[in-house]
């Protein structure tokens, strides 16, 4: 496998090339010819005379392409508008195919299904690379279709995009097919000598509090934490929707893990409700951290993944990497450049980037995709060595931003551990650690306004209540430190005996009501069945002996709620019934 590289300036400088590319792959009998075709400007005429002049020089060969944010060309980004790529195939028995779609939110998924069914069909197909219009689309539907595809097939891939980040005409095209705004081209590698690694580098990390996804449609991002997902940027970043919404928002994405992949997702559009465009689908009830990129971190991946490569012996190197990653290095090559070290390495700044970890296709954003590929056995040149240039010595080395961020993220979690200690004491009772009176009236009205609404009665729950029969004189005779442990020895048995005596699925509460006075509440139970829990806390409290007080007693009321009353009237019966225990000896259970 050999690749040769063109920065397009002229045609008959390109034609020249062409000729010298078309005369070597004669002499070393070559296979097949690949050419990668990356355009700045979408509508730049030149394009045409480029795909004409491959074509006619060397009409068996392929050709896919795209407009792009940037071409990297040996490495580091080009400053030409076009660069071409010709990728020769030297084995017999390399093969390469090319298949080009429209695509459309209505197509999507059979267009994966056909790529599908044609690689999981050959056994000789190793890897799948796709270029792609992502803009206005969804990639949820296009990923999960890809994935179905046998897993021992690499599979990665570029979304196009345009020198002007916030312009949306995009384009794609393939010798087999035209140059549109609206397709996906596909290109199927295979042979039975033929290698690949593909992987992802990321390099970006959480910044702040957990964002929760509490409303969205598909790729359409309406809110985070029950307010606009704008607001969400406009308030921590301050990124304004105005013109540079897109290029601002692409260096803090959203970081979220899915499935146990770090997944960035970067809005490409804000619209006039406060809703973000997302380039792939949105979970409800899925939570995401805004993330920030720091250049040691990523330097550091980038030197870790390298070794990686350099074990591999690639005879190609292609990358797919985010525009926001251009803008984030301010256009320079410092983690593109290194990977030259070891074999061509060419690609271009994308849209989006895609590539399959372990069973699943992901669509990213702000990450560098990293192909590696050969043909034949793994042969080591020890004069190729990975290389980070003066970027070389990373270990311990910690950036200023990255200093920062970790302040950020330790004055966070204080802070969220701090409101979630104030969460509960606001809503239990410090001295038992069970529910206060106010969140047991809170559940139990929850409780019977579910009930009643799902219109069945068997929904409706039960109420115990419970009071310790002559507490006084256990703190008049033994003090109120013993009186305090008999309270806590009761609350632990109520704890225990709803933990072993109810299934799973049944969210028992239990709280102070007052004083020596505790409800405990019973969802979807019947009165028989609450009743017998309420005999055995009954039971499993007088066996239980103070070490001053001694054994005590506790006297119970039992009710089920009823359609038509309120929770007055609920909280009110088993009041009552609890009366009539005490007033007829104690140390009993009354059902009402």
């Amino acid at each position: 496998m050999r690749v040769f590289e063109y920065a397009y300036r002229d045609s008959g400088e390109f034609k020249s090339g062409l000729q010298a590319l078309k005369q070597w792959c004669n002499e070393h009998n070559a296979s097949n010819v690949l050419f990668h075709v990356y355009v700045e400007s979408p509508d730049n005429p030149a394009l045409g005379t480029v795909l004409q002049l491959i074509s006619k020089t060397i009409p068996r060969a392929l050709y896919v392409g795209c407009s792009s944010s940037g071409n990297i060309l040996n490495g580091e980004l080009s400053n030409t508008d076009i660069i071409v790529t010709a990728t020769v195939f030297e084995n017999k028995d390399t093969t390469v195919e090319v298949h080009q779609y429209s695509l459309t939110e209505e197509t999507d998924k059979d267009v994966a299904g056909k790529v599908a069914e044609m690689v999981n069909s050959n056994k000789d197909i190793k890897a799948v690379e796709f270029l792609v219009t992502i803009q206005g689309l969804s990639m949820t539907g296009l990923c999960e279709g890809l994935s179905k595809i046998r897993d021992d097939v690499s599979i990665f891939g570029g979304g196009a995009l345009n020198a002007v980040m916030k312009d949306d005409e995009v384009i794609v095209f393939s010798k087999v097919g035209d140059i549109t705004d609206r397709s996906i081209v596909v290109v199927l590698y295979g042979g039975k000598d033929l290698h690949t690694d593909a992987f992802y580098i990321g390099g970006w990390n959480p910044l702040g509090h957990k964002l929760k996804v509490t409303r969205c449609v598909r790729n359409r991002l309406y809110e985070l934490d029950g307010v606009s997902a704008y607001d969400t940027y406009y308030k921590y970043l301050s990124i304004k929707d105005d013109e540079n919404f897109f290029i601002n928002s692409l260096e803090f994405p959203l970081i979220m893990d899915i499935d146990g992949v770090d997944i960035l997702r970067a809005p490409t559009a804000c619209n006039s409700d406060g809703s973000l465009e997302m380039t792939a689908d949105m979970t409800e009830g899925s939570y995401a951290y805004l993330a920030y990129g720091d250049p040691w971190t990523i330097l550091r991946h980038v030197n870790e993944y390298g070794l990686r490569v350099q074990d591999f012996a690639p005879q190609a190197i292609y990358i797919f990497s985010c525009a926001a990653r251009k803008t984030f290095w301010d256009s320079s090559s410092k983690e593109t450049k290194p990977f030259t070290s070891l074999a061509p390495t060419t690609g271009f700044y994308t849209s989006g980037e895609f590539v399959r970890t372990d069973k699943r296709i992901d669509q990213h954003n702000v990450t560098l995709v990293v192909v590696s590929m050969r043909e034949g056995r793994k042969v080591r040149d020890h004069d190729k060595l990975f290389h980070m240039g003066d970027s070389a010595d990373l270990s311990g080395q910690v950036s200023m931003v990255n200093r920062l961020a970790n302040f950020i993220d330790a004055a966070t979690k204080e802070l969220e551990e701090a409101n979630n200690r104030l969460s509960i004491m606001a809503i239990t009772d410090g001295l038992t650690g069970l529910y206060n009176r106010m969140e047991t009236q809170k559940r139990i009205s929850k409780e019977v306004f579910d009930g009643v609404t799902s219109g069945d009665d068997n929904n409706l729950p039960c109420l115990i209540m419970i009071d310790i029969d002559n507490f006084k004189s256990v703190n008049d005779c033994c003090g109120h430190s013993e009186g305090d442990r008999v309270i806590k020895g009761l609350c632990d048995m109520i704890s225990d005996t709803i933990k072993k005596r109810l299934p799973p699925d049944i969210e028992a509460a239990a709280g102070r009501w007052g004083g020596e006075e505790f409800m405990v509440l019973i969802p979807r139970s019947s009165i028989e069945d609450a009743s017998k829990i309420a005999e055995l806390m009954r039971i499993e409290f007088s066996r239980i002996a103070f070490s001053q007080a001694g054994c005590q007693t506790i006297s119970l009321g039992v009710t089920k709620a009823v359609r038509g009353e309120n929770v007055d009237m609920l909280c009110g019966r088993v009041d009552q019934a609890l009366y009539e225990a005490k007033k007829t000896g104690k140390n009993k259970v009354v059902v009402k």
